[in-house]
C-alpha cells in the first residue's frame, strides 16, 4: 500500500500539535509556589490563592507566540476584576527569560503580572509540556480551563468565559 506524502505530513502535524489535556480533576498545589522565584526586576511574589481567579501562562523565551499571547492575557486581566496573571517561564536559563522580558518590554503593562522561574515541580505536577499553556485556576486550586499550543480568538473567548463563570 502506498501512502502519499501529504497525508503523512498531515498525520504527523496533527500528532505534533495535539494539545495535551489535564485530568478532569486537576488542581494546582499552591504549596509548590514556594519553589518559585521572581524573574529579575520584572518579578514579584505570586498572588495569594484566595486573591481570586488566577490566569497562569506557561511560556518560554524561544516560543514566538508566547510573547504576543502575554499582551492578550494582559487585556483579559485588565478587563476582569479579581483576576491575577502569573507568567511562568519554563526556560532552563533564567537570564534568557529575563532578557526576553526586557527586550519586549513585557513588564510594563499589567498591574497583576508576575514572571517566575524555578517551576519544575509545579509544571510537572500539572503535566505541562507544551508552551504556551494557559490555565484558569480558582482560589481553591481547581483548574477550570486548560488550553495549550497555538491559541486563536475562540480559545481567548473560552478563557474569558471561564473567568466570568466565577463569582
Amino acid at each position: 500500500m502506498r501512502v502519499s506524502r501529504p497525508i503523512i505530513v498531515c498525520l504527523l502535524a496533527s500528532v505534533a500539535f495535539a494539545a495535551p489535556t489535564l485530568a478532569a480533576d486537576a488542581t494546582v498545589d499552591f504549596g509548590l509556589f514556594e519553589e518559585i522565584q521572581p524573574l529579575g526586576d520584572a518579578g514579584g511574589s505570586p498572588p495569594a490563592p484566595e486573591a481570586g481567579v488566577l490566569l497562569m501562562q506557561f511560556w518560554a523565551s524561544w516560543c514566538h507566540s508566547c510573547g504576543s499571547l502575554m499582551w492578550d492575557m494582559d487585556d483579559i486581566v485588565s478587563s476582569n476584576d479579581g483576576v491575577s496573571y502569573l507568567a511562568v517561564s519554563l526556560d532552563e536559563d533564567p537570564d534568557a527569560a529575563a532578557q526576553y522580558i526586557r527586550n519586549h518590554q513585557l513588564s510594563t503593562k499589567s498591574r497583576d503580572r508576575y514572571f517566575l522561574v524555578g517551576v519544575k515541580l509545579l509544571s510537572a505536577s500539572l503535566g505541562i509540556d507544551t508552551v504556551p499553556s494557559i490555565l484558569v485556576v480558582t482560589p481553591t486550586g481547581d483548574v477550570l480551563l486548560h488550553k495549550s499550543g497555538h491559541l486563536n480568538s475562540t480559545d481567548l473567548k473560552d478563557i474569558v468565559g471561564a473567568i466570568r463563570q466565577q463569582p
